[in-house]
């Protein structure tokens, strides 16, 4: 060896003189060594990658993006990657503090601490300094002291809130802060367990377009404002008190009542705009089955109606009393374009004889959907029902423009095969019929038996496809 050269350099310029395509990685010198050369191989390049900061660097755009879709523990996280991100989290215009946000708050702490930590992680929240919110949700835990909730909600008002969301865990249900109806910048409105008991001033809102009410509880006189479009009701109580809501120059479009008691059917006739209704009636609402009352009717009185929700025990209470249909419709909804049922008895005489009669008055009805429900099929004499679907004169009913048809949760009976053949006799522009089989109540055999059934009933339309599932 010449000269005073160290080993490992004398023999490192050995190598690297026999093979010209050297590099340092392709010897295996550990993995340590392996980063070195890699970093080396870096500053030579371009020495300016390694004081890049990339999270700084990210397009604000981006950056607000991915902090959009992260909860509300995720977001504050990424204050420690960068001064940059600092304060990006509390920037986003949507915060959630919902059910995942509290159960990640009292994971692995003693229900003792749940409400203490709660306080405290809702405090300090408000005091970072966040900019303008468009949308807020609020979960309030049980046994939580609703002492701060008013103050929390008008805090998060006053930053521009426009869609607001308050769940309400507690069986004890609580009124409704007031400071909810001083916004006038609020649109959408959802709230869940709650009793209205405003005092008189504050009576309306004055920009909300959209509302969500389940399990409210109303006893005083309340009214959304004449900006309203959207309007569900889902087992509420005192509904009573909306009706100043309905007035003459509302501009409803949308309404669903689910599981409501007392209903005042004037309503219907002072929503002129309504396009779409949703009316589900249960045993457990013990609904008044007033027999001056016919859903038909009521449909009548909403000229631009176009979409109808409703069940089998609606039906069965609003429907026609008569069970033997003979002759023409006597009344007709004719914008009506979308119908759709939920549970209708499969062997429920007074729900089907209903909804073939409601069917009937819809003579420019384009899609039907309808669920079947599966429980109760015993209760009614199959030949008696097939005497009521016999009884019926085809020839007068026509559905010119029914072209998409769906059935679920279908099983074996005589209506089903009546009910298939009505559709197929009637409507001379249907494409498609949907049908789709409960698994646990019709086996693979009989399933193949009913398809080749099927596909022999008579069709006026050439182009109509049956499909099972």
């Amino acid at each position: 060896m010449t000269g005073d050269v160290p080993k490992r350099q004398y023999y490192a310029r050995r190598a690297k003189t026999a093979n010209p395509y050297y590099r340092v990685c392709d010897i295996d010198v550990g993995p340590k060594r392996r980063r070195l050369a890699s970093r080396r191989r870096l500053v030579g390049g371009d020495s300016e990658l390694l004081h890049r900061d990339r999270m700084s660097n990210l397009p604000q755009d981006l950056i607000h993006c991915i902090v959009k879709w992260l909860s509300v523990h995720d977001a504050a996280r990424t204050s420690v990657l960068s001064k940059e991100w600092r304060y990006i989290w509390g920037m986003n215009t949507r915060l959630v503090l919902d059910e995942l946000f509290f159960s990640q708050l009292t994971l692995n702490k003693d229900k003792e601490e749940h409400e203490a930590a709660f306080l405290r992680a809702v405090e300090m929240i408000i005091l970072v300094p966040i900019g303008p919110i468009l949308s807020f949700s609020l979960y309030i835990p049980p046994k939580l002291n609703q002492c701060p909730v008013p103050r929390w909600i008008d805090h998060f008002l006053k930053k521009g809130v426009r869609d607001i969301k308050l769940i309400n865990s507690e069986k004890n249900v609580y009124e409704i802060p007031s400071c909810l109806f001083d916004s006038v910048e609020l649109t959408h409105l959802n709230l869940y367990t709650w009793i209205f008991n405003l005092p008189n001033k504050f009576t309306s809102a004055a920009n909300l377009v959209w509302v969500k009410l389940i399990n409210i509880t109303f006893k005083a006189d309340i009214s959304f404002g004449k900006q309203l479009k959207f309007l569900s009701l889902e087992h509420c109580s005192g509904i009573e008190h909306l009706g100043c809501q309905f007035t003459n120059d509302n501009r409803l479009a949308k309404l669903r009542i689910t599981a409501s008691e007392q209903i005042d059917w004037r309503w219907l006739e002072c929503t002129k705009q309504l396009k779409f209704f949703g009316l589900e009636l249960t045993p457990v609402a013990n609904f008044n089955r007033e027999k001056s009352v016919n859903l038909i009717r009521l449909l009548g009185n909403v000229p631009s109606l176009s979409g109808l929700y409703t069940s089998g025990f609606t039906l069965e209470v609003l429907g026609p009393d008569v069970t033997v249909m003979k002759g023409l419709a006597t009344h007709e909804v004719k914008n009506l374009r979308a119908l759709m049922l939920s549970q209708l008895g499969s062997c429920n005489l007074r729900q089907i004889s209903a909804s073939l009669e409601l069917i009937r008055c819809l003579p420019n009805l384009r899609r039907l959907d309808i669920i079947m429900e599966v429980a109760g099929v015993k209760n009614v004499n199959p030949i008696e029902l097939t005497r009521n679907l016999d009884s019926v004169d085809w020839k007068d009913i026509s559905l010119a423009q029914l072209h998409t048809v769906k059935i679920q949760d279908v099983m074996v009976s005589n209506y089903l095969f009546q009910f298939i053949k009505f559709l197929l006799a009637s409507s001379p522009l249907l494409r498609v019929m949907l049908l789709i089989c409960t698994s646990e109540a019709i086996d693979p055999i009989e399933k193949s038996k009913i398809k080749q059934e099927l596909q022999h009933f008579p069709k006026i339309s050439l182009a109509a496809q049956i499909i099972l599932r």
